[in-house]
């Protein structure tokens, strides 16, 4: 009797503790797969990003005149932002920029929605 008991215990003991064993192993698995998956997809649209306004800046550089050197594209992404940063907080008008909206509209409800594009748009890039 006293080993029959020996082993049932044991074995309990120890398909507890494989049991444990599997699940931490398949939790640490999933999160290195997921981690690794999610850091290798920010850093291609970084990547992108980066490639992007690289092209736009040689591109006005170069009909500038200018050799797009490291240094000076850089100096043009300091510009860029910063022209950029100044259309987004500066407040737009509806006779120029924004398309007619119908009178049903409140202007307040308008500059919200244009906000809320406008950041939307700037995140995208």
């Amino acid at each position: 009797m006293g080993a029959r008991e020996g082993a049932i215990k044991g074995t309990v003991v120890g398909a507890t503790l494989m049991a444990l064993f599997l699940v931490m192993w398949a939790t640490i698995f999933g999160m290195v797969t997921h981690a690794d998956h999610y850091l290798l997809k920010w850093e291609h649209e970084h990547r992108v990003q980066s490639e992007r306004w690289r092209t736009i800046a040689r591109s006005e550089l170069a009909a500038k005149g200018t050799v797009p050197s490291e240094s000076a594209m850089r100096a043009w992404k300091v510009d860029y932002d910063a022209k950029l940063r100044a259309t987004v907080e500066s407040p737009v008008s509806a006779s120029d920029d924004a398309p007619a909206f119908s009178s049903s509209a409140p202007a307040s409800d308008r500059s919200k929605i244009l906000e809320e594009l406008e950041l939307a748009k700037q995140e995208k890039q």
